[in-house]
């Protein structure tokens, strides 16, 4: 048995089977059969665990998640005072959940709250970084981009406005 770690962080482990002339060589006992089995679906929950995409939880591809989704249409999500200039915020209004970020006073930028390595929820950490939990990425306050960690994308941005001290996103 050998274990290996993953790029992203994960451990991964491997057997491997010794070959040689047993008595019974080509048949397998139930015991090594349902060793076997359990081995398999370890090595394959691991494996997906650590796969871009290896379940649909990890996608990255979509907006829907524990912590909410994307706006299909424009969303009232709180007050602009809630995000003070040069902080970020994750605002959740109904089913819809998204970092909303003041990178410079007045200027309002919204992105997903799914992260793109592998589609866990991210937090703001002080009102002045975006990081994802799973694995540390961390995505940029001014556009969403991905700045450290094994996510290569950028966080999807979504449309912002604010109207009569409102942020609106979608």
């Amino acid at each position: 048995m050998s274990e290996t770690t993953e790029s992203c962080g994960c451990s991964r482990t491997t057997t491997q089977q010794a070959t040689g002339t047993a008595p019974n060589e080509g048949t397998i006992s139930r015991r090594n059969a349902l060793i076997a089995g359990v081995a398999g679906g370890t090595g394959a929950v691991a494996l997906s665990a650590c796969s871009e995409g290896g379940s649909s939880r990890g996608s990255g591809n979509n907006n829907s998640s524990a912590g909410g989704q994307g706006p299909n249409e424009p969303t009232d999500m709180g007050s602009a005072a809630d995000v003070p200039a040069g902080k970020a915020a994750k605002l959740t209004a109904g089913k819809v959940t998204a970092i909303v970020s003041q990178p410079q006073e007045g200027t309002f930028k919204a992105f997903s709250s799914t992260c793109t390595h592998q589609g866990c929820q991210v937090n703001v950490q002080g009102g002045a970084k975006i990081v994802c939990p799973c694995h540390n990425s961390q995505f940029s306050l001014s556009d969403g981009a991905a700045q450290g960690g094994p996510a290569e994308k950028p966080l999807e941005s979504y449309k912002v406005e604010v109207k009569n001290g409102r942020i609106w996103v979608g």
